[in-house]
């Protein structure tokens, strides 16, 4: 009996992991997908990155607490070639980087906000909510779980 549908599972056997992994990474690390965006056009750069993040302190600070997730994102897209030279140990890190990442930016986002005396703001308020659901579905995801579980064994 399969724990999932059979459209979570490779011709190999393995889960895949989830569709909303790589959203949530994407989402979360929307700080990176501006700064690759700012660089295509370097003569702009500055100005782009000054729209989005007026302090370069909190640019960096959001980059640094989501290498995390990129790394995370990196391993669980390199899988196959890990797992022919029959390394596997990474996979036991996948949900601890994905929450230590989710933790961090939440601190960084919370921080953020105390800095600015706690006005709303759209950005901020989606963007909080967004990571607090982030962690819950890391948490409590079973398909995750198995996919974590399912990697484990060589094979």
């Amino acid at each position: 009996m399969l724990k999932l549908p059979l459209h979570c599972y490779d011709e190999a056997g393995r889960i895949l992991p989830p569709r909303w992994l790589g959203w949530l990474i994407v989402l979360a690390c929307v700080d990176w997908v501006l700064l690759i965006f700012s660089l295509a056009s370097r003569s702009q750069t500055t100005t782009l990155l000054g729209l989005f993040y007026p302090d370069r302190l909190l640019l960096s600070a959001n980059l640094v607490s989501t290498i995390p997730l990129v790394v995370a994102l990196i391993l669980i897209s390199q899988r196959e070639r890990l797992w022919k030279r029959d390394i596997i140990g990474w996979v036991s890190l996948l949900r601890p980087l994905l929450m230590a990442g989710l933790i961090m930016s939440m601190a960084i986002q919370i921080r953020t906000e105390y800095l600015l005396d706690w006005r709303f703001t759209s950005h901020s308020s989606i963007k909080l909510i967004l990571l607090a659901g982030f962690m819950y579905c890391v948490m409590r995801s079973r398909h995750l779980r198995w996919m974590v579980e399912d990697w484990k064994r060589p094979g």
